[in-house]
């Protein structure tokens, strides 16, 4: 048994891995729930899901949420041509348009620079709409220079790549000061 009670010390490291994602991606939904956004699904498995994804709007009751997203919406074809799951797009009213969030944790050391490479060349080149990074675990928030390097690629994506949070903290900052739209500049979109 591990500290945390359960069977997590016999795991491979890859299983850790896996782990660890969805535990990440849990805290990030629970945030979006506690802050009343509400989670819809979607028909559409490319591009078009942007776009499904703020019509949504228009159906749900009033009042109206604060905020919608979608996970695992397919929304483009990644480098290698396959199918693309971002974890979230999130679209809230009066933003010009959806927010794809990628959630990404890294625990021990490994490829993050080329994983930085890969990710910003999929944000500016494949996705339909902006995007987000939620950099979770030592080696992406402790690391200065990944974190420094990623603001960076924010600022010359040309507004396809607009923030980079460094960990739940800053999320959850985020959607406490009214989740308002980022701009790659490092500012908010004023609505």
């Amino acid at each position: 048994m591990s500290e945390r009670g359960d069977d997590y010390d016999d795991l491979s490291q890859g299983q850790k891995a896996n782990r660890q994602g969805r535990e990440i991606l849990d805290v990030v939904r629970a945030a979006l729930g506690d802050f009343a956004f509400v989670r819809v699904r979607l028909a559409q498995k490319n591009a078009a899901a942007v776009a499904e994804l703020a019509g949504h709007l228009g159906y749900l009751l009033p009042p109206a949420p604060p905020g919608i997203f979608a996970e695992q919406a397919v929304i483009c074809r990644n480098i290698f041509g396959d199918p693309h799951a971002v974890d979230f797009l999130l679209f809230a009213p009066g933003w010009p348009s959806a927010l794809a969030l990628m959630v990404r944790h890294q625990q021990n050391s490994g490829s993050v620079k080329e994983k930085l490479s890969y990710w910003v060349e999929l944000f500016t080149e494949h996705y339909p709409c902006p995007a987000l990074l939620l950099a979770e675990g030592p080696r992406l928030v402790g690391d200065r220079a990944f974190m420094r390097v990623a603001r960076e690629k924010v600022a010359r994506s040309g507004g396809r790549f607009l923030r980079v949070f460094a960990g739940q903290y800053e999320f959850r900052q985020w959607l406490l000061a009214g989740f308002a739209y980022p701009t790659s500049e490092g500012g908010v979109l004023a609505l």
